[in-house]
């Protein structure tokens, strides 16, 4: 009998598939990892591996076809870039090769005084209506000639006495004007297309659409500008409205190169700056823009109290005083009161309100006559200044007895009044005979009435009212304004109407 052991391996062989055991002798070696996994046959591992491959060998295709799509979006974009840009140059280039310089007419429109055209090396004096030409050289002979040249832009070249300029391009893209000395204030149109520059042997000044001043003397080189800006070349400064660089100054070396604020008040004193201010307000361009030069009036002051030359009796003892100051000055303008008399004084501010009206706080003075200062001034910086006097006296200081008064009685429709002098009284311009319904009537303050200096007596004419009134009379010494040295005090009754 056969083994059984040994005829169930014989079972397997017979009965294995012979695909089975070909694939079983090739791959054995190489999947080794594979074969430990009884649940997967190698077949399907070798398909799935070939599908794997597949899959990458696409994905790489359509990789390199992006790849290749976006190259050619890249390139063709850049290639039409440049043939853009060099369309465009050629464009530019041709309306630049287009572009015509013409040339800008200048004319004398106005001349004052002596105005000359260098001819060679000659000077030859010109009329009004004469036509420049670039590279002519101009100047005003004597200190109060003034000449107006006007450019076909809209822009004028305004020259003081004694000033000497040289029109070096008219180019329409390019004003440029050499200003060899003296005074030039230029109104540049604000319509012009190219550049307006005046230069000088120390700056170079280009408009930004402005109306400006250059200066260029042995003592000084500089430039106001009075609307809108300035640009100065060799320093790279810009200088705004309302604002002076100094370029060059020979008193104070120190200040070159500086740029400060616009003194309105100082600017006011130059008689050629006002007239080419005039001038521009008949311009229609230039009228409604004035800038710094727009307001050149001074602000309205009014002083309510104290009186000019008032005198306010203090105490015997005290040795200084002090009084309030009130009225009114323009709305929106700074005010300080000083008082002058005061040593080391400084200016004190006092509110102005919303209508105009001020009251300030109480202004220290000495005894005698003390002297104030109120000084308003607006946003652009013009000041008016009301100059007062004030006399504090001491009680026991009134020479009372130097002027003796005394009622005479109702003559002739008039309240006479008759005084006398003592040995000591001092002349003054004459007398005030000063009254009121209240008592201790003063001047000013009180109704008054003058009497020439060698007079001593007078009559008063006073109203009758509805009951019986009583007037008190004095007479006081009047000199230079203001009235001191009173005398004593009588009573006038005035029977009603």
């Amino acid at each position: 009998m056969n083994d059984p052991s040994k005829d169930e391996p014989q079972m397997e062989t017979e009965n294995q598939k012979p695909e089975e055991l070909d694939i079983a002798k090739t791959e054995a070696p190489a999947v080794e990892s594979e074969v430990k996994s009884p649940s997967v046959s190698r077949p399907k591992l070798l398909l799935a591996k070939s599908a794997r491959l597949k899959d990458k060998l696409i994905a790489h295709k359509k990789l390199f076809a992006i790849v290749a799509v976006a190259l050619i979006i890249v390139i063709g974009g850049t290639i039409a870039m440049l043939s853009q840009s060099n369309s465009q140059k050629q464009t530019a280039d041709q309306n630049s090769s287009d572009k015509v310089v013409t040339k800008v007419s200048a004319t004398v429109s106005y001349i004052e005084g002596a105005v000359e055209l260098k001819d060679g090396s000659e000077y030859t004096e010109i009329s009004t209506n004469t036509i420049l030409a670039e590279g002519d050289a101009i100047r005003t002979a004597g200190a109060t000639s003034r000449a107006t040249i006007a450019l076909e832009n809209g822009s004028f070249a305004r020259l003081n006495g004694d000033t000497e300029i040289i029109l070096t391009s008219l180019n329409s893209d390019e004003i440029v004007i050499m200003q060899n000395n003296g005074h030039v204030y230029s109104r540049v149109s604000p319509s012009i297309e190219g550049t307006y520059t005046i230069e000088t042997n120390n700056g170079t000044y280009t408009a930004l659409g402005t109306a400006f001043k250059t200066t260029t003397t042995g003592d000084e080189e500089s430039v106001e500008v009075y609307e809108s800006k300035v640009t100065e070349g060799t320093s790279d400064k810009t200088i705004a409205e309302g604002e002076k660089l100094l370029v060059k100054i020979a008193a104070d070396t120190t200040k070159n190169g500086t740029i400060t604020p616009l003194d309105i008040e100082a600017i006011k004193t130059d008689s050629f700056v006002k007239w080419c201010r005039d001038e521009d307000e008949k311009i229609d361009d230039f009228k409604d823009h004035l800038g710094f030069l727009k307001d050149i009036s001074s602000p309205e002051l009014s002083l309510t109290s104290p009186s000019n030359g008032s005198t306010i009796t203090v105490d015997s003892t005290d040795s200084s005083s002090s009084v309030v100051f009130k009225g009114k000055t323009e709305v929106g303008a700074t005010l300080t009161v000083q008082s002058v008399s005061v040593s080391g004084s400084a200016p004190i501010p006092v509110t102005v309100a919303a209508d105009g009206s001020f009251e300030s706080d109480s202004v220290a003075g000495i005894i005698g006559t003390s002297k104030y200062e109120v000084i308003s001034k607006d946003k652009t910086g013009n000041k008016s200044v009301v100059s007062i006097s004030v006399i504090f006296k001491n009680k026991s200081l009134t020479a009372a007895t130097e002027i003796i008064v005394s009622y005479a009685g109702y003559i002739d429709g008039k309240y006479q009044v008759t005084w006398s002098t003592t040995s000591s009284y001092i002349d003054g311009d004459g007398f005030k005979v000063v009254w009121n319904t209240s008592g201790s009537p003063v001047y000013p303050g009180s109704d008054a009435q003058f009497v020439g200096p060698d007079e001593r007596q007078t009559g008063l004419y006073l109203a009758a009212k509805s009951t019986e009134t009583k007037y008190y009379v004095k007479v006081c010494r009047y000199s230079d304004g203001a009235c001191d040295n009173y005398s004593n005090q009588i009573t006038v009754t005035v029977p009603a109407e």
